[in-house]
């Protein structure tokens, strides 16, 4: 399987990701951000995907920012062949993800 980079900096999560933080108040959005990339790592890891945290540079929000890659899939960049099935199976990930910080994380109102 390909290798993954997944973005590891919890600022570019909240504010350059494409996901809608909106929904979860703002004292929670770092601890949110976290748990957003655990669960990206995870499920990427069990997709079978070679996935590895960025690291140095990268790992900063303006390193991740600025960084070039062949792919950029949300959170996700690679250098190596990605097929279509490759593309749409990361996006179902994070999507997926997305789903799940929403349900755990934004606040409930009536």
């Amino acid at each position: 399987m390909p290798k993954l980079v997944l973005c590891s900096n919890n600022e570019w999560m909240r504010t350059h990701a494409p996901f809608d933080w909106s929904e979860i108040e703002d004292h929670n959005l770092t601890d949110a951000a976290d748990d957003y990339i655990r669960r990206a790592y995870n499920q990427l890891d069990a997709a079978g995907f070679d996935v590895e945290l960025a690291t140095g540079q990268l790992a900063t929000c303006n390193g991740w920012h600025g960084a070039s890659a062949n792919h950029h899939i949300g959170c996700v960049r690679s250098n190596d062949p990605l097929t279509p099935d490759d593309h749409d199976s990361i996006w179902d990930i994070l999507e997926d993800v997305e789903r799940g910080i929403i349900e755990n994380w934004a606040t409930v109102t009536s």
